[in-house]
């Protein structure tokens, strides 16, 4: 797949949406379905065969626990900075013009309906179901550790079976997504066409809340652009080297607004291109695609202070405190597809008590929001899979 056909499928996205033909904007709209569905049926067996296939190589449950600590740990940190940064830049841009500060008005809620629901959906009672549109990642990541782990601690000469097994299964999923990726600049034309002709219709819209995209976009450009490359610089990589080496995975990260979809992707690239070893690849990857979700930490704080600052609300030091820790738990239990993070924040917005109105102005820009943000969380998973193994070579 040439860098240039994917120029040329942007370049033909732009011009196609401007132009607004409701016949080729309806032909564009069935590619990306396509596209989509294509993507999506890989997706989950590429999570779960990853996942299962890696742990089932390792010597020992001692390897996977400490691969999967050093995962948890990274992601968690740049995701707090993430937070962090958002909650630097909306005072900076000051996107409503006035913010309140006052006594303690909104509740933090740890504990939400929809985030409870989201964290018992992630131990299932139906495989079938997991593998379904029923089930959710975090679920096939768990059962695929489940499984993963119970196959580690099996005789030898059934572990290997399983662990060939399963690797072989897996090299089918990812010899299927090279198919999938023949079609990219089609795939390329066909969201950037829709995501234009949605900006070319809500001009009136995307004038309300300038300020706003600005503040969100300039979170997701400070921490891909400073945070990440000097966390990556701190353990001795080479930024530069990392971003051209996951170009193609970034790329269609941003057109197709979903990590696990772009997972075989950036699988391939983190083993091909920039030289990461395969085991740490194949489990820090899907782990990543599931839980680092940077782009999605900054989005809901500044959505929530700027929700709240547009109504008037007055806003208390317990409440961005709190604010920040829901972002980044949130951001952490967040799914890696489209639209997760708007959906995850409207039902945070009802359960602090604060008025859904200004989400339905929010939604005709999501689109690039979305697209952004998800780079983001893959440039993440980059970074954050690149320093674990590295911190490996050196243990």
């Amino acid at each position: 797949m040439m860098p240039w056909a994917l120029v040329a499928g942007a370049a033909g996205g732009l011009l196609t949406g401007w132009w607004g033909n409701e016949t080729v904007m309806m032909l564009a709209g069935h590619t990306a379905t396509i596209i989509k569905n294509l993507l999506e049926l890989v997706s989950l067996p590429v999570i779960f065969l990853s996942i299962v296939s890696s742990l089932a190589g390792m010597e020992s449950s001692r390897e996977a626990s400490l691969i999967g600590g050093l995962v948890l740990r990274y992601t968690i940190l740049t995701t707090a900075l993430a937070a962090l940064v958002g909650l630097v830049l909306f005072f900076v841009f000051d996107p409503v013009g006035t913010v309140t500060f006052g006594a303690v008005t909104a509740s933090a809620g740890s504990h939400t309906a929809s985030y409870s629901d989201f964290l018992l959906g992630m131990f299932p009672s139906n495989l079938v179901q997991t593998f379904s549109g029923q089930g959710s990642v975090m679920a096939v990541v768990f059962v695929g550790l489940l499984f993963g782990a119970a196959i580690l601690h099996l005789k030898d000469k059934e572990r290997i079976l399983l662990r060939d097994g399963f690797s072989a299964l897996f090299n089918m999923m990812i010899a299927v997504t090279r198919f999938i990726l023949w079609c990219m600049p089609v795939a390329v034309w066909a969201f950037t066409a829709l995501f234009m002709y949605s900006m070319h219709e809500n001009e009136a819209q995307l004038a309300q809340i300038g300020w706003y995209v600005v503040t969100v976009l300039m979170a997701n450009v400070v921490q891909g652009m400073i945070i990440l490359p000097l966390f990556a610089w701190a353990k001795g990589l080479s930024p530069r080297r990392l971003f051209v080496a996951f170009r193609p995975a970034l790329t269609l990260a941003f057109v197709s607004k979903s990590s696990n979809m772009t997972l075989p992707v950036t699988l391939e690239c983190a083993q091909n291109n920039a030289g990461i070893s395969e085991r740490v690849a194949r489990f820090c990857l899907p782990l990543c695609a599931t839980v680092n979700m940077n782009g999605c930490a900054a989005f809901i704080l500044i959505t929530l202070m700027f929700v709240a600052a547009s109504s008037g609300v007055a806003i208390g030091l317990y409440d961005i405190g709190a604010w920040v820790l829901l972002a980044t738990a949130a951001a952490v239990g967040n799914a890696g597809v489209p639209m997760g993070c708007f959906f995850l924040t409207s039902a945070f917005l009802v359960h602090l008590h604060l008025p859904l109105d200004i989400m339905g102005i929010i939604l005709p820009v999501y689109a690039l929001l979305d697209m952004v943000e998800t780079a983001l969380n893959v440039w993440s998973d980059a970074c954050v899979t690149a320093v674990v193994d590295r911190d490996l070579s050196h243990h």
